[in-house]
Parts: C-alpha cells; sequence; structure tokens
C-alpha cells in the first residue's frame, strides 16, 4: 500500500510539474495559439513507471526499467542534438541518408555524442546494479530529480523547435506551433521512412486535369503513362530549329553545386558584399534567372531529379533496378553527344555512381579518379575525398586534356555536369579554403571558397577553345538547407522561411549571346531544368518522360511550383512568396498541392514498378 501511496503522489508531482512547465512554455513568443501536445504528458508518465519500476528490489524488472528508461533518454538526447543543429526535430531526409553521417562528423560532434553514451551507460550501471540498494527515502527523491529534469529537457527541447503544425499552415504566422512530443515525433518519422510504398487508387478526372495544368500528361491506360511526344511545344527560344535539321551543337557544363540558395550570393543579393565576385562576373555574361526554386531535395533527388525532370522515390541513394527514364544524357546520346558526371567524394563513400548511372551518364568520375588522373602529386584535403579547390583544379586539367578535339568543330559534343561537396549544410570548409573577410561564418566561408573555385574555372574557360561552343549553366542540387548556422545569416530577411525550399541560383551562358540579361521563371522549379536545356539547344523534339516544362515555354501552365520531400509538399504561388508559401502533411483540404501530393505518390508507384520508361525505346534510336 505504501509504495502505491508514492506512485499516485509521483504522478500527481508530474501532472502538476507537466502543467507548470506548459504554463510556463505559453508565455514564450508562440502566443495563445501554442498547442499542448498529449504525447508528451503520456511520455513522461511512462517514464515515471519506468522510474519507479528501476529502483525497486526485483533484478529482472530493474533491468528491463532501467534499459527502456536509458533508450527513452537516448531519444530525447538524439532529437535535442538535431534540433541544436538542423533547428527540427529528425526529418525523415535525415534517416534516408543516415549513411552520409560522415559528412557531418566534428571531433566536438563525435565527443558530445560519446559523451551522451557514457552517461546513458552509467544510467542502466546505477539502476540496474546499484538500484535496490539505494534507501527507499532516497530512491523517491532521485527518481523526482531524474523525472523533472527529463521534464525540462523536453520542454527546452520543445521551445526551440521550429516545427509548424502538421496540416495546412500559413507559415507567414510564425506564431503557430505545435509542442510534439521527441520520442513520438522520431517513432513517426522512423515509420514513414521504412514503410514499404503505398500504391494509391488511380487518379480521378479532376486530378488528371490538375496535373495537366502543371504540365504533366498522364495517360493511365497506356502501359508506360508518362510517355509523351514533345520535350516542348513552342520554338527554341533562340530560333533553332531542331526540326528543320539547323540544331547546333553545343557542349553543355552544368554546375550542379551542392546546397546553395540565391539570397545570399551576389547577383541576387548583396546582404554579404564581395561573397562571391565570381559568380557575379559570370553574370554580366549570363543571363540571370530569378524566382527560381527547387523541386525537391536532398542531393540524391535533387541531382537525378534536374538531369531526369522527375520526382524520385528514394532519397538516401538507393536505386530502383526495374525503373528506366529519359534523362538529359540520353536524349543527347542520339545526337552523337557524350556524357560525364564529376563529383568530389570518393565512390567508396557515397551512393552517387548508382544514382548517376540511373540518369544515363555515359562515364563517371569520382574524386580518386580524379585525383590519380590530375592530382598525382597532392593527397586528399578532406576526408571524404577531394576539396572543392583540388576539385576545380581537376576538372580544369580534364577540360584541357581534351582542348584538341574541341577546335575541331562540333567533333564529339559532350554534355558535363558536376557536384561539389564542401558547401554542404554543417560541413567546416578544408585547410585549403579561402576565406570571406566579411563575416565571421564558416558556412559564409564555403560559399566564398566554392565561388573562388568557380572563378577560376571562369578564367580559364574565357580563353579556352570551350568559350566559344559551350553553354555554361550554374545551379544547385537543392536550395541551403535550414541548419543553425545558417540561419542565423538569414533569418532576419522578410522571405525567409525555415523550410527546405528557396530560391535557387541559375545562370546560363550561351556563346551566341542573345540571351537575355535575365530572366523572370515566375516560380518555376528545378523540375524544369532538363527541358529547359534541351529546348534552348533545340534538340529536335521526340518522345520523353519529362515531367517539368521549358522556362522558355510561351504558354507554362503551372499556377504554382511544387517541391517534394519526404510525405511533405511545398507550394510556392505566384505573385508574393512570403503570402503564398504553404506548407502540407497529408492535408485533406481540396487544393492544387493536395491533390500533387496524390500524383506524385502515384508518379513514384509507376517508379517503383518500372513503367516510367520503355527501354526498348532506346534500342530503337537513331545516332546521328
Amino acid at each position: 500500500m505504501g509504495r502505491l501511496w508514492h506512485v499516485c503522489m509521483l504522478l500527481l508531482l508530474l501532472t502538476l510539474v507537466s502543467v507548470l512547465g506548459f504554463t510556463w512554455l505559453a508565455q514564450l513568443p508562440f502566443g495563445d495559439a501554442a498547442i499542448v501536445n498529449t504525447p508528451l504528458i503520456r511520455d513522461w508518465l511512462v517514464v515515471a513507471v519506468l522510474i519507479v519500476t528501476a529502483f525497486g528490489r526485483g533484478f529482472v524488472l530493474r533491468a528491463m526499467a532501467g534499459v527502456v528508461l536509458s533508450l527513452l533518454l537516448m531519444a530525447c538526447f538524439f532529437q535535442a542534438a538535431h534540433l541544436f543543429y538542423a533547428g527540427d526535430y529528425v526529418l525523415p531526409i535525415s534517416l534516408a541518408n543516415a549513411a552520409q553521417l560522415d559528412l557531418l562528423l566534428t571531433a566536438p560532434r563525435v565527443a558530445a555524442a560519446i559523451a551522451a553514451l557514457v552517461f546513458l551507460l552509467m544510467i542502466d550501471w546505477f539502476v540496474i546494479g546499484r538500484g535496490a540498494m539505494i534507501n527507499a527515502r532516497f530512491r523517491w527523491g532521485l527518481a523526482l530529480v531524474l523525472l523533472i529534469s527529463g521534464v525540462g529537457l523536453q520542454v527546452i527541447v520543445i521551445k526551440k523547435s521550429l516545427r509548424v503544425s502538421p496540416a495546412e499552415i500559413d507559415l507567414t504566422a510564425p506564431d503557430r506551433q505545435v509542442l510534439g512530443s521527441p520520442l513520438a515525433e522520431l517513432i513517426d518519422v522512423a515509420k514513414r521512412v521504412f514503410r514499404e510504398h503505398k500504391k494509391g487508387q488511380a487518379l480521378t478526372e479532376t486530378e488528371l486535369e490538375t496535373a495537366a495544368r502543371f504540365g504533366m500528361s498522364i495517360d493511365q491506360n497506356a502501359q508506360f503513362p508518362l510517355i509523351k511526344p514533345n520535350i516542348y511545344t513552342s520554338p527554341p527560344p533562340l530560333g533553332i530549329d531542331g526540326e528543320s535539321g539547323s540544331f547546333k551543337k553545343y557542349n553543355v557544363i552544368v554546375f550542379l553545386s551542392e546546397g546553395l540558395s540565391s539570397r545570399v550570393m551576389q547577383p541576387y543579393s548583396q546582404a554579404y558584399p564581395g561573397l562571391t565576385p565570381n559568380v557575379d562576373d559570370f553574370s554580366r555574361t549570363a543571363m540571370t534567372v530569378d524566382n527560381y526554386f527547387n523541386h525537391t531535395f536532398s542531393t540524391y533527388r535533387g541531382l537525378h531529379g534536374q538531369t531526369c525532370s522527375f520526382y524520385g522515390y528514394f532519397g538516401g541513394g538507393s536505386v530502383i533496378d526495374s525503373a528506366s527514364y529519359s534523362c538529359i544524357p540520353d536524349i543527347l546520346r542520339r545526337d552523337g553527344y557524350v556524357s560525364a558526371f564529376f563529383y568530389s567524394q570518393y565512390n567508396e563513400r557515397t551512393q552517387i555512381d548508382e544514382v548517376m548511372q540511373r540518369a544515363g551518364f555515359g562515364s563517371i568520375y569520382d574524386g580518386k579518379q580524379l585525383g590519380d588522373d590530375y592530382l598525382s602529386s597532392e593527397t586528399a584535403n578532406i576526408e571524404i575525398g577531394l576539396s572543392d579547390q583540388q576539385f576545380m583544379k581537376a576538372f580544369i586539367g580534364h577540360l584541357k586534356s581534351t582542348e584538341t578535339t574541341q577546335k575541331q568543330e562540333e567533333n564529339n559534343p559532350f554534355y558535363y555536369s558536376l557536384y561539389n561537396i564542401e558547401t554542404h549544410a554543417l560541413r567546416h570548409p578544408a585547410e585549403d579554403a579561402k576565406r570571406y573577410q566579411g563575416a565571421d561564418s564558416y558556412v559564409l566561408d564555403t560559399i566564398h571558397n566554392y565561388d573562388d573555385t568557380f572563378g577560376q574555372f571562369w578564367r580559364y574557360f574565357q580563353s579556352s577553345p570551350y568559350f566559344d561552343n559551350t553553354i555554361v549553366i550554374f545551379t544547385a542540387d537543392h536550395s541551403r538547407f535550414y541548419d543553425r548556422d545558417y540561419r542565423v545569416l538569414v533569418e532576419r530577411q522578410s522571405e525567409y522561411r525555415p523550410i527546405f525550399v528557396d530560391r535557387m541560383p541559375l545562370l546560363i551562358y550561351h556563346p551566341s549571346g542573345k540571351l537575355a540579361k535575365s530572366f523572370d521563371a515566375n516560380y518555376a522549379s528545378s523540375i524544369d531544368m532538363a527541358p529547359t536545356l534541351l529546348h534552348l539547344l533545340g534538340v529536335p523534339n521526340r518522345p520523353n518522360a519529362m515531367l517539368g516544362q521549358s522556362l522558355f515555354e510561351q504558354n507554362r501552365r503551372n499556377s504554382c511550383s511544387i517541391t517534394y520531400g519526404n510525405d511533405f509538399l511545398v507550394c510556392i504561388g505566384e505573385n508574393t512568396f512570403s503570402k503564398q508559401v504553404k506548407y502540407f502533411v497529408n492535408s485533406v483540404s481540396d487544393s492544387d498541392a493536395n491533390q500533387m501530393y496524390k500524383i506524385i505518390n502515384a508518379i513514384q508507384t509507376l517508379e517503383l514498378d518500372g513503367r516510367v520508361w520503355d527501354p526498348r525505346r532506346d534500342d530503337q534510336r537513331d545516332i546521328k
């Protein structure tokens, strides 16, 4: 009876502490819109029972309670660490990219993780081995201390959370918050990441009309419903008509830079003067595209999705063996192009090789091969491959090695795409990096250093044989992730929102010099990059399964840009970014975005079934 009395008193005290904690929490800037989430109270009721059990006399019960209690604390610590660095609870994309965790490891972070693990092991030893030996009057005091500490930790985690409601919410109302349970959210995210993809029902006529309005052609009665006859419908923007045989085979180099948002870069912004002087210099010769957003995240989806104009299912480097796509390298191969993808990491540290092979690249060069071929006297400056400085030096070396063939007009035109690594979120610059002098920030250092490497390329390029026969595109795989160290640089900007969607740089150099100096993409996204390039080249129209539309189409049909990630979708509307951004998570309203959520789910079902593109069409192509 006495033990039961103590348990009841402890639960009562827990309730009082929770109420007081939430009352204090409600006084924070969240205001009256703060939502008390019952899973939080439930979590700590479970913890209270575990604490009482852990200090009992039975060894087996003590052991079970101690282990479960440690796991609960570990989940909370894990969420707190992710929140501290990334500004949010663990996201589906975080778990999907767990294999790339080594990108973010630094000595302080590893030390913190080891300290947390040691602390949890000490709790297990203390509870299991010594719990029964503690005098009863002290057990309850210690249990109470642990309980209040746990509630306090969870309150602090929630206080600093940037979560928004998992429903349709206007992100311009920052006082709208959901106080979620760290444990419940972690379990929910894990379930969403590792669950089997559920095949949805057939799309309705209304949903098919919505897809068509966003430029997507879907014939549900066909074996390959996404195949359409044309890449573009308007005449090529520079008057080059591929159908009449006047298609000039320019080389193409595309910089798919790691995680860049245009809001900190010149020529788009002067928030940090002198941060990207070389991209700014490039813009004087290139067309600068504004109001252009990422269509997906993170890297694997971004690289593959832009090359193939697609919303890929897997975001963590997995590939679907049965899936075929119609991508830029495949389409250009029919006109005699060779293709190659260059990236700075070692292939054993990433799955980029596998992902970009599925995008049709004929050759793939990783950091090791580039280092062996062009940096024979140097060792890698970062643990996972080449630094950005080394990577650009090696790429320029490759271009120099093929200069002779470029002096022969239209001989072996190429399509090259390259991807760096140092501008990745939470990565610090390598020792050979060029630092930014305008502010003390490793984030700005990595961007400034990458700009310096691009400047090396651009200066070489202007005096090379490529200048008169090569299109250069500078863009990114996706926008910058909203980690803590980046947010402090941009959070005061009026249109910034802490979501994985933002304006991206897109600058296009064309040797003819006939492109406009600036171009408003009108809230287009990177799903449109592939058809835009093919339209600009004027390649002959042919069947394809691309989902985007060229920016140069005279009658673009979408009314907002759709960005898709793991189980959420953002619609960036016309006219004003700050007023039209919506955030959706399995919402049920009859909006364009929620219809698009179902449409993209149906498209990914086709991908998993191997019904995006018919590979037999590749075998029948005519090579020119």
